[in-house]
């Protein structure tokens, strides 16, 4: 995942976008969650989820409109991405930043 932008409005209200590009040899299944979380205690207030399949070599543009609304302080969106490949079903992949990635449950 590249390009990741995430923020809220004057209104506070958080969008966030990102490109997903599949890196590797095969179909591939990805989840990509965006959060907004409280900064010090880590607390999920918002979050929206979507899973593209993407073809080796192609990518795909990511956005959420609408994750929350709080003009709050103290608060940041994270990205999540999991990986599956798309022709079987089992143990994640790893995200295209090479970061360890997830199950799709968040587990």
């Amino acid at each position: 995942m590249s390009g990741f932008l995430c923020s809220a409005d004057k209104d506070g209200v958080w969008r966030g976008k990102a490109s997903l590009t599949n890196v590797g040899a095969a179909a591939n299944t990805y989840t990509v969650r965006f959060s907004v979380i409280r900064t010090g205690s880590q607390d999920v207030l918002g979050m929206k989820e979507e899973s593209f399949t993407v073809a080796p070599g192609d990518s795909t543009d990511v956005a959420f409109a609408s994750i929350y609304t709080s003009n709050a302080s103290g608060l940041e969106c994270v990205a999540r991405v999991t990986a599956v490949p798309a022709a079987q079903s089992g143990s994640p992949a790893e995200s295209p930043e090479g970061s360890p990635a997830e199950s799709p449950d968040g587990s």
